[in-house]
């Protein structure tokens, strides 16, 4: 985790308040039989990717994707789907998930970094997804339960491809990864993290 919150400093000047590190899955067979209370073997990839987030006091939010030396930014009263923001697609979409949901947020710096953004598109969109939304959680105190968490996820994805907002009804889902290491620099107020 210090080589995102160096890259975030040296990007932003400041330190991170949240920083949340995810591990790649990689699903072997059956990726879709969870769904019928079927069997998948899905296990954790060495690959991560962590997000690191600032707040700021305007409505801006600048993403940097660490990894790549990319950079992106939008506004929060106007977050829509760019086919040439690629990788910032993804924390967008959640953003714009949270956003269409009255969540309340402010501005905030967002870092990217992992070996996970090299990986495809899939393992990218839910890596950076999951890590977003957990950071963004812990950052605002949302308290988001897990079914919560995954209806975010899954907005965000069929929102991100279609490029136009959709309403979806809560589901419930397991969780095939490990847990993700969220480190904050204050308490967080759910037991559901890990706190390192």
């Amino acid at each position: 985790m210090d080589k995102i919150v160096k890259q975030h400093i040296k990007e932003y000047g400041q330190s991170p308040s949240v920083v949340v590190t995810v591990p790649g899955i990689c699903t072997f067979m059956g990726g879709y039989a969870d769904a019928c209370r079927g069997w998948s073997l899905v296990i954790p990839d060495k690959g991560t990717l962590s997000v690191a987030i600032s707040l700021r006091d305007d409505q801006m939010v600048r993403l940097y994707n660490a990894t790549l030396n990319d950079r992106k930014r939008f506004n929060l009263s106007n977050v829509k789907y760019r086919k040439e923001d690629r990788w910032g697609n993804y924390p967008k979409g959640v953003i714009s998930v949270m956003v269409n949901e009255a969540t309340a947020l402010v501005g905030m710096d967002i870092s990217l970094e992992g070996s996970l953004l090299y990986a495809d598109n899939q393992m990218i969109s839910t890596a950076s997804a999951l890590a977003t939304t957990l950071a963004i959680d812990a950052l605002f105190a949302q308290q988001l339960s897990p079914t919560s968490q995954v209806r975010i996820h899954m907005a965000m994805a069929i929102t991100s491809a279609l490029s136009q907002p959709i309403l979806y009804s809560p589901f419930s889902a397991s969780s095939h990864t490990m847990p993700p290491r969220i480190a904050a620099s204050r308490p967080l107020p759910s037991s559901q993290y890990a706190i390192v």
